[in-house]
């Protein structure tokens, strides 16, 4: 890993390097790269970030998560000696992994980085799913109170871009908060809300989702199918600490029909085939 990042810094090198070059430069025996302009910087920055870029998605795809983590940290330790920092997408990218990692601390310390140094962005979406993130991992380390502050200011940027799929995630976490806060009424609200935001992204009534199996040739939509299916197999264990078995059976069907195996295998040994 040290010698792949040698290799992706000198690029950064080479790049400034190339940038600089004009005809005095030429006739000088060594070039470094001590003056430098803004733009030159820029250039070589944006450069090596698309090749980081694309050779952490090729770690991904090989399952090497924590590599993966470690090229964003040189990276980003180089870059900052230049008074650079990372991009809204890396700091996404760098999240995602760390989500499949369940390293929830790091998550926290690095989305409370991200949103610090990228607080006055124009990209909302992109901080949503920045303070979305930062709700999951205080939401799955128990600071309930905490996640939700944290999807309030998820569900308030994904409003400006009118994301009902982000939206919708935002509510069913924030309906798993107040369960465990104990606030049943608020978090049966957040439920019917979340759910609601839900299908009209995905533009279906929600007897779709109990008479027939849903599937997108969408692979974004097909993904969001998979998480709110994981959110109906949630609120079914919801109904089930409540006794409203009958809720529960219809969330189990919903999640299921979603494509969620964990929901029909337990429908099927519960209710038969």
């Amino acid at each position: 890993m040290k010698r792949l990042f040698i290799f992706f810094y000198s690029i950064f090198i080479v790049t400034l390097v190339c940038a600089q070059t004009t005809d005095k430069q030429e006739q000088q025996d060594q070039v470094t790269t001590d003056s430098v302009t803004a733009p030159q910087v820029m250039f070589a920055y944006l450069m090596t970030n698309i090749i980081v870029s694309h050779h952490v998605d090729s770690l991904l795809y090989t399952g090497k998560y924590t590599q993966a983590v470690e090229l964003i940290d040189s990276f980003q330790a180089k870059i900052r000696q230049h008074g650079l920092e990372l991009t809204q997408d890396m700091y996404i990218k760098k999240g995602s992994i760390l989500m499949i990692l369940e390293d929830w601390k790091a998550l926290i310390d690095m989305s409370n980085e991200a949103l610090q140094i990228h607080k006055a962005s124009k990209e909302s979406n992109k901080l949503a799913t920045l303070y979305n993130m930062q709700g999951s991992a205080y939401r799955l380390t128990g600071a309930y109170t905490t996640a939700l502050h944290s999807y309030e200011e998820a569900v308030s940027n994904y409003k400006k871009d009118n994301d009902l799929n982000g939206i919708g995630d935002c509510f069913l976490c924030m309906a798993h908060c107040y369960n465990e806060l104990k606030n049943y009424s608020t978090a049966s609200s957040f439920y019917k809300k979340g759910i609601n935001k839900y299908l009209k992204y995905f533009d279906i009534p929600r007897s779709d989702l109990l008479t027939k199996e849903l599937s997108f040739t969408d692979s974004k939509k097909q993904f969001d199918l998979a998480l709110f299916a994981v959110h109906l197999y949630e609120i079914a264990e919801y109904k089930q600490e409540h006794n409203d078995f009958a809720s529960m059976k219809e969330y189990l069907k919903m999640s299921a029909n979603c494509g969620n195996e964990t929901a029909q295998s337990e429908y099927n040994r519960l209710y038969g085939n």
